[in-house]
């Protein structure tokens, strides 16, 4: 899951982020965390000592530092120890700017928190079921077809729900040589331009278009799903769990949804996109699961332009870095969960800057 606010000024060359946890980290309150549950943010100096208190209270706790340098050429150095009960920080680097939070400090809704928890550790919320041993018949395509029109369910509910449209097939593109994957994308009736959308800011299919060339299109290694499948592995494909859909043949599918998340009507800050793994599973196991690999952007914050819409706008390129940080989701439920299911659950905070790395590569 993404959550920004749009920034203005300068970034922090040498950043400090203290995630203050329990033995499960980010899967309750925080002694001494900031407002909305985020991180510490400190900028350091090049070099010397800095202080933190924080109240652990009565039970055992870990203290997580990590220390990051977005520079790829100034070689930063440091190096951290404790003396004392105290962090004590050598090195040399560059001056930091003035600090500024990086991510909004906003409270996230129950719906986030619910997804945060639900993905940390999916088969805790559901009947674990191995297959017995037989094969399984892997359902047939989706085949979705732009103007197709489907309710999507954006809870674990059979309540909330969104009017969509299908605004774009990018089919049988070849991937990692052998495979091939078909890309679906749907846009909320309310966010679309020629629907009589109501928000703010509406998607055009130019939008859906640049979208879909970004994630997914003819060719190798040029567009998002080749270069985060070639770092983390597949999103999805075989499995022993009768409670989980099975992988579609020949052609699987990812799909797309943009719409008002938080129904704000927001352009300018608030959760960009999420992975909500529900959907991976059965909907007789999992109410409200679309039963489709997929996840979901903001429309309003896609659609946001810096006068007239341009693909390198501010809140589209915001997006697209959103496309890579959520497959890693995706692939990360199916290669952690899945294809090692016996494995211990992911910690929120590793998963998320499993995200941020690869947005960044």
């Amino acid at each position: 899951m993404l959550k920004r606010e749009r920034i203005y000024g300068l970034a922090a060359v040498l950043l400090f982020s203290l995630l203050i946890a329990s033995c499960k980290p980010f899967s309750g309150p925080l002694p001494g965390e900031t407002t909305g549950g985020l991180p510490d943010f400190q900028h350091l100096p090049p070099s010397g000592s800095f202080t933190y208190s924080v109240d652990l209270g009565a039970e055992p706790t870990d203290v997580y530092f990590v220390f990051t340098n977005k520079s790829t050429t100034e070689d930063s150095q440091t190096k951290p120890r404790v003396e004392d009960q105290s962090i004590v920080i050598d090195g040399k680097g560059i001056p930091a700017p003035v600090p500024q939070r990086l991510l909004s400090a906003a409270p996230v809704s129950s719906t986030m928190d619910r997804i945060r928890e639900f993905n940390r550790d999916p088969f805790s919320q559901v009947q674990k079921l191995p297959a017995p041993l037989k094969s399984i018949e892997p359902p047939p395509p989706i085949m979705d077809a732009v103007n197709d029109t489907d309710d999507f369910w954006w809870d674990t509910n059979w309540v909330d729900s969104v009017a969509s449209t299908c605004r774009s097939v990018v089919s049988g593109v070849g991937v990692d040589g052998s495979e091939q994957r078909t890309l679906n994308i749907w846009v909320a009736d309310d966010c679309w331009d020629d629907a009589g959308g109501t928000n703010s800011q509406l998607v055009t299919q130019a939008m859906v278009d640049a979208l879909a060339a970004r994630f997914l299109k003819t060719s190798l290694d040029n567009d998002i799903y080749d270069w985060v499948r070639g770092i983390v592995g597949k999103e999805w494909d075989s499995h022993i769990f009768t409670n989980l859909i099975q992988p579609e043949s020949p052609v699987p599918e990812i799909t797309i949804l943009l719409y008002d998340i938080d129904d704000d009507n927001s352009a300018n800050g608030g959760v960009v996109g999420y992975f909500w793994a529900k959907d991976n599973f059965e909907s007789v196991y999992v109410a409200g699961s679309n039963e489709r690999i997929m996840f979901y952007i903001d429309a309003v914050m896609y659609a946001n332009p810096d006068g007239a819409w341009e693909p390198t706008d501010y809140w589209p390129e915001e997006i697209y870095s959103t496309l890579a940080h959520e497959l890693q989701h995706m692939i990360h439920f199916y290669q952690k969960s899945v294809v090692q299911p016996n494995t211990t659950s992911t910690d929120t905070w590793i998963n998320e800057m499993c995200s941020q790395v690869v947005e960044d590569l």
